[in-house]
């Protein structure tokens, strides 16, 4: 369930008490509408028909975002992906976003520039639609977000995945404190993170 406003029961998302938020919560925080090119200043923006800039660190990444203007910019965090996540859950009520809105650019290798095939005007009113084109090779967008998924690998902050001596059993997930009192880091460090009870996905392959 969710709520626009205080309700008992409910809490405040962690994604509004990153980057700074730890006393009291953020009223909203910005997602990239596109994925992020490279300004040719080691800056990070979000634009139509740019090219998506890869192959580089997460921490260069990080810098980059950063560079936008202060710590309270950076690349997507965990807890801002899962926030997304449950607003796409709560509207669609199926997990199979690809069947729902579109496959996304997953059946080719070279990735596309950003609003290609037209998808920045195939939208519905809510923001959501794909690119003209087949499917599987165009670009989607879910409420003004283009490539959730597909088109390039991408960096998720605030999460690691910490290998242990018996995998099927110690291998486990660290994110970032949901409070936000974490640092953001390539490794994030003791009292930094809290652990999850979840097995890592072990076998090879996309996770859906």
């Amino acid at each position: 369930w969710i709520s626009s406003g205080p309700h008992a029961g409910f809490v405040v998302h962690p994604a509004f008490y990153q980057r700074g938020n730890t006393a009291a919560p953020a009223d909203y925080i910005y997602v990239g509408a596109y994925e992020a090119g490279d300004d040719g200043a080691n800056k990070l923006r979000s634009q139509t028909g740019d090219t998506v800039t890869a192959s580089q660190t997460i921490g260069t990444f990080r810098t980059w975002a950063e560079n936008i203007g202060s710590v309270q910019w950076g690349i997507t965090s965990i807890w801002a992906l899962s926030a997304i996540k449950l607003l796409y859950y709560i509207e669609y009520a199926d997990a199979d976003s690809q069947t729902k809105i579109g496959k996304g650019i997953t059946d080719v290798e070279a990735p596309k520039a950003t609003g290609a095939d037209g998808i920045d005007v195939n939208l519905a009113i809510n923001g959501t639609g794909k690119g003209t084109g087949v499917d599987g090779e165009t670009p989607i967008a879910y409420r003004g977000i283009e490539n959730l998924w597909g088109n390039v690998y991408r960096f998720i902050d605030g999460y690691n995945a910490v290998d242990g001596d018996t995998p099927e059993t110690d291998v486990k997930y660290r994110l970032i404190n949901r409070d936000g009192s974490g640092t953001f880091a390539d490794l994030l460090a003791g009292g930094d993170y809290e652990e999850s009870s979840n097995l890592v996905n072990l076998p090879d392959g996309y996770i859906k």
